[in-house]
C-alpha cells in the first residue's frame, strides 16, 4: 500500500473516532442534564437531627441527595418545590429490628452464619403502612429462635432500584440467648436410598438446650473459627468463613438477650473473643446499665408494647424475657449509653414514632427519643453516612409531619426517598387539624348502573369525604372539586363476595378453622369476631381490589353444627375500623350430611331453643332495669324518700354465655343465620327448623339442590349463597342453579369460597351470564342482593345518595371480557388505578 495513502487512511480514521466521542461525550452531558432533577421542600420546621431545628427552613435535593439545608436557600430554576409551610421535615425513620425477610421462619440448623436476610428480603413487596409511618430504613433479621441465626442487612422500603435500596448487605451477626435459642428441632437426614451401609438413623437433636448449653455452643463455634482464621486450611468451610469478618471486628455481632443475666453473658462473651457488640433486645438493660456502659456497647431497645393491639402479658408473671421497665429507655439516656428504638413485632413498624412517643410519655426527652429511631440506629448499623439526619451529601430520605414528631395528633404528610414522594397522605388519611374541611370528588360518568334504580346516562357522582352526595344528571361541579373524567366508561358499585376466606392464612386460622373440626355433632365455637385473624393490611388484599371487589363476608371454613360468626370487610383501611363494616354480620352453621339426619336436626332445634330462652331473658331484664332507673330517676327529681314498702328492687342480672351471647342478634332479626345446606333434604331441615320454628332471616350456603325446592325457597323468602360451582350436569344436560332461582323470583348472591380466588368474583358472574343468568340479576347478585341479604344495605351495594363512596370503573360492560378496571374507589379514595 501507498505509504502517503496509508498516513492518510490513519489520521483519517483518528478523526472519524476523535468526532465520534466527542458526539457522544455530547450526548452523555446532555442526557445527564436532562436527567438531573432539583427538588426543593420548603418547611415551617426543619429537624436535621445532626443540629439545631430549622425554622422556615428550605431542604434542597439534587439527584436523590441532599444538597443543602438551611434558610434563604435560592431555590434553582426549574426545581419541583414541595411546598411544606407550616408542616415539620424530620429524617426518615429507621427501624432497627424486623424479621421482614421470612416473618415466623427459622432455618432448622442451630447454627447458621452464612445465612444472609438480604437474599430473603422481598424488594417488590407492599410497604406502604410502614411508609405512611415515615419508616424509610429498616434491618432485617435472618431469624429470631436460632442461636446462630446469620447475617442481618440493611435496606430502604421504596426506591427506583434493588442495587440503591441494599444499604448494606452484612450489617452484623446476629446471635440469639435466652429463652428464644433453646431447644431447636432435632434434623434428620435420611439417607436417599437407605442401604445395609447407609441405613436409616434417628434424628439428631440439635444444642442448646440449656443457657449453659447455649454458652458452650457459643465458644465451641467461635474457637473453631478462631483456630480456622489462624491455620486457614485449603479446604472452604462456608459457616467458618462467615465468622471471620467479627473474629476481625470488621462486623459486629449482634446478641439478641433480654434479662440482665442473658445480658453479662452477651458482654463477657464479646470480651473473651474481642467482639464488637451490639446488644438487641435489652428488656432489663436497666439492670445493667453499669456493665453495658463498660462494655461500650449500644443497645437496640424493643418497644414494650404493640400500639392498638391488645397486650396479652402479666408483667408480674411473665419474666422469662425480663421484666419490663417502661421507663428503660430514659435510663439508658441517663447513663449515657447509645440506643435505638425499634418497634416490638413487624405489624407496628409502621407505630415506630408513636412507640419512640411512648417512651418520651415515660421520661425520654423527645430530642432524644427522635435521635433514637433516626440518627442512632444509623450509627448503630454502619449507614450514618448516607441515612439518619438531614445533612449535606446524605440520601435525600425525609419524612414531612403535620406538626411536631410528638404531638399525639401529628401524621404523615409525605415521606420522600432519595428525593422522591413515596407516600402521600390521601384525603380519606386523617389529619385532626383540618378535619372540618370536606373534600369533594367529582365523577363524570358515561354510564352509571346503580344496581337500585337502573341506568344512568352520561351522568354525574358526587362523593362528599367518604360518602356518595349526589347521582344524576350533570350538573354545576362544587369549586375546587377533584375531577374525574370516566366519560368514556361504565361505574358500578364495589363488589361484594357474600363468602370468602380472605385474610386468613394458615397462620392467623382461629381452632374453629382447622380441617380437623368435626362435621356433626353439637360442639359450637366460642363466638368471638373473627375480624381478630387479619390483618389490615394484608398483602392479599390489594389483588382482590383490582377486580374491583371491595367487601367481602369474612367466613371461617365449615365444621360443626355451628362454624363460628363472620364478619362484613372492605378490603382496605390502615385500622380496623376503616376496614370492619359489620363485625358481627352472621352466626354460620352447618346442616350438611350426617349418617344421622334426625339428630342433626335435634341438636339444631336444641341450639336454638337454648339460645331464643337466653335471648329472651336478657330482653327481659334490659327492659326491667330500664323501667328500674326510669322510676329510680323519678323518685330522685321528686326527692322522695321511698319507705320499705315502696323501695324499688334492681332486677337480677343473668348469667352471661359466651356461646349464646352472639346469637341474641340472630332473634333481634339483625343478622341471618348463614346455613351451610346443599342436598334438597338439608335445605328443607334448614327452612323446617330455622325458619318455620324460630323465625330467623336465613341465606342457604352452597343450595346444590335449591331448583328442586324453588317452591319451598319462595314460601320463605330466603336468599340463597351460590357459587362457586354454578352448573351442575343431569342427564347431559347443565342445569344452572342460580339462573334458576332468580327466575323464581329469589335474591341469590354469588360467591367464591375462597381466599386469594376471591378476585375471581367477577367470573363466576360471567360464567353465570355465559350459561343463561340474566345480566341484571348476575350484577345484582355481586352488589345488591348480598347487601340486603346482610342488612346493610343502607351503606354498601348500590350508587345512591347516603351510601358510601364505594366504585369501579370500568372501561367497557360488566361483563365483558374487553372490560377493565380502570379505577377502584373505596370510602371515597382511590385505592387502585390502572397503569396505562
Amino acid at each position: 500500500m501507498n505509504k502517503r495513502y496509508r498516513h492518510f487512511s490513519i489520521r483519517k480514521k483518528f478523526y472519524v473516532i476523535a468526532v465520534s466521542v466527542l458526539i457522544a461525550a455530547l450526548l452523555v452531558s446532555s442526557v445527564t442534564a436532562e436527567e438531573t432533577s432539583i427538588v426543593a421542600v420548603k418547611a415551617g420546621t426543619i429537624y436535621p437531627v445532626s443540629s439545631a431545628p430549622i425554622r422556615d427552613g428550605i431542604v434542597l435535593i439534587r439527584d436523590g441527595k441532599i444538597e443543602a439545608v438551611g434558610k434563604d436557600l435560592a431555590i434553582p430554576e426549574g426545581a419541583e418545590v414541595i411546598d411544606a409551610a407550616g408542616m415539620v421535615v424530620i429524617p426518615g425513620l429507621i427501624n432497627a429490628f424486623t424479621t421482614l425477610a421470612e416473618p415466623d421462619r427459622d432455618d432448622e440448623e442451630s447454627v447458621t452464619p452464612d445465612i444472609r436476610a438480604v437474599d430473603a428480603f422481598n424488594f417488590y413487596g407492599e410497604y406502604r403502612r410502614m411508609l405512611a409511618g415515615g419508616v424509610t430504613t429498616v434491618y432485617v433479621s435472618p431469624g429470631q429462635k436460632r442461636l446462630v441465626s446469620g447475617v442481618g442487612s440493611v435496606v430502604k422500603l421504596a426506591g427506583d432500584s434493588v442495587a440503591k435500596r441494599r444499604l448494606k448487605d452484612s450489617s452484623s451477626l446476629r446471635i440469639t440467648i435466652g429463652e428464644l435459642s433453646k431447644n431447636p428441632p432435632a434434623l434428620w437426614n435420611p439417607p436417599v436410598p437407605p442401604d445395609p451401609c447407609h441405613p436409616m438413623v434417628p434424628q439428631e437433636k440439635q444444642l442448646p438446650t440449656t443457657r449453659m448449653g447455649e454458652m458452650a455452643v457459643l465458644r465451641n463455634v467461635f474457637g473453631q473459627a478462631q483456630q480456622y482464621l489462624n491455620e486457614r486450611p485449603r479446604k472452604i468451610d462456608w459457616k467458618m468463613e462467615s465468622l471471620l469478618p467479627v473474629l476481625t471486628r470488621k462486623l459486629p455481632v449482634r446478641i439478641n438477650c433480654h434479662n440482665a443475666q442473658d445480658i453479662r453473658s452477651a458482654i463477657l462473651f464479646s470480651e473473651v473473643f474481642n467482639l464488637r457488640l451490639i446488644i438487641e433486645g435489652g428488656t432489663e438493660a436497666y439492670n445493667v446499665l453499669n456493665q453495658i456502659k463498660w462494655s461500650d456497647s449500644p443497645v437496640v431497645v424493643t418497644g414494650a408494647f404493640e400500639p392498638g393491639r391488645q397486650y396479652p402479658k402479666d408483667d408480674t408473671r411473665d419474666i422469662m424475657l425480663g421484666r419490663v421497665n417502661p421507663s428503660n429507655a430514659r435510663l439508658l439516656a441517663e447513663a449515657g449509653i447509645k440506643f435505638a428504638l425499634s418497634a416490638p413485632t413487624d405489624a407496628t413498624i409502621g407505630d415506630l414514632q408513636f412507640v419512640a412517643g411512648y417512651a418520651v410519655s415515660q421520661g425520654l426527652s423527645p430530642e432524644e427519643a427522635l435521635e433514637a429511631i433516626t440518627i442512632t440506629p444509623a450509627e448503630i448499623l454502619g449507614i450514618a453516612d448516607r441515612a439518619g439526619s438531614i445533612e449535606p451529601g446524605k440520601d435525600a430520605d425525609l419524612v414531612i409531619l403535620t406538626s411536631e414528631p410528638f404531638d399525639i395528633q401529628s401524621v404523615v404528610d409525605k415521606t420522600l426517598i432519595d428525593g422522591k414522594v413515596v407516600y402521600t397522605r390521601s384525603e380519606g388519611e386523617p389529619e385532626k387539624e383540618h378535619a372540618e374541611k370536606a373534600s369533594i370528588t367529582a365523577i363524570r360518568a358515561g354510564k352509571i348502573l346503580t344496581a337500585s334504580r337502573g341506568i344512568i346516562t352520561d351522568g354525574l357522582i358526587l362523593i362528599k369525604d367518604n360518602k356518595i352526595a349526589y347521582v344524576g344528571e350533570p350538573k354545576d361541579i362544587p369549586e375546587k372539586a377533584t375531577v374525574i373524567d370516566a366519560a368514556e366508561s361504565v361505574v358500578i358499585p364495589g363488589l361484594i363476595d357474600i363468602h370468602s376466606h380472605l385474610g386468613l392464612h394458615w397462620e392467623s386460622e382461629p381452632v374453629r378453622m382447622n380441617p380437623a373440626s368435626p362435621t356433626s355433632g353439637s360442639g359450637s365455637a366460642n363466638l368471638v369476631s373473627i375480624s381478630n385473624a387479619i390483618k389490615p393490611n394484608d398483602e392479599g388484599f390489594r389483588d382482590v381490589l383490582r377486580s374491583g371487589v371491595t367487601s367481602v363476608l369474612l367466613a371461617p371454613e365449615t365444621g360443626g353444627l355451628v362454624s363460628g360468626n363472620a364478619a362484613l370487610i372492605k378490603l382496605t383501611g390502615d385500622r380496623m375500623k376503616d376496614i370492619i363494616v359489620k363485625e358481627y354480620a352472621a352466626v354460620k352453621f352447618s346442616m350438611l350430611g350426617s349418617s344421622a339426619k334426625m339428630t342433626q336436626v335435634w341438636q339444631a332445634r336444641g341450639l336454638l331453643k337454648r339460645a331464643k330462652e337466653y335471648a329472651e331473658k336478657w330482653d327481659q331484664y334490659e327492659r326491667a332495669y330500664e323501667e328500674y332507673e326510669r322510676r329510680r330517676q323519678y323518685e330522685k327529681d321528686k326527692e322522695k324518700e321511698p319507705n320499705e314498702e315502696d323501695a324499688l328492687d334492681e332486677p337480677q342480672r343473668p348469667r352471661r354465655d359466651t356461646n349464646l351471647e352472639l346469637m341474641r342478634g340472630l332473634f333481634k332479626r339483625k343478622m341471618p343465620a348463614f346455613v351451610h345446606a346443599d342436598r334438597a333434604d338439608e335445605i328443607i331441615n334448614t327452612l323446617k327448623v330455622f325458619r318455620d320454628e324460630y323465625n330467623l332471616d336465613v341465606i342457604i350456603l352452597g343450595g346444590g339442590d335449591g331448583f328442586r325446592v324453588m317452591d319451598e325457597l319462595r314460601k320463605y323468602n330466603v336468599g340463597v349463597a351460590i357459587g362457586p360451582d354454578i352448573l351442575r350436569y343431569e342427564k347431559g344436560k347443565a342445569i344452572n342453579n342460580a339462573d334458576l332461582l332468580t327466575r323464581s323470583r329469589l335474591r341469590v348472591a354469588l360467591h367464591t369460597s375462597a381466599t386469594s380466588g376471591t378476585q375471581y368474583l367477577p367470573m363466576n358472574a360471567a360464567y353465570a351470564v355465559r350459561y343463561g343468568m340474566d345480566e341484571d340479576n348476575a350484577f345484582r347478585a355481586v352488589t345488591i342482593y348480598p347487601a340486603e341479604l346482610l342488612h346493610v344495605d343502607d351503606r354498601i351495594g348500590s350508587i345512591d345518595e347516603g351510601k358510601d363512596a364505594d366504585l369501579v370503573i370500568l372501561s367497557g360492560e360488566p361483563f365483558d371480557f374487553r372490560s377493565r378496571v380502570e379505577k377502584v374507589i373505596v370510602n371515597g379514595r382511590v385505592v387502585f388505578e390502572r397503569e396505562e
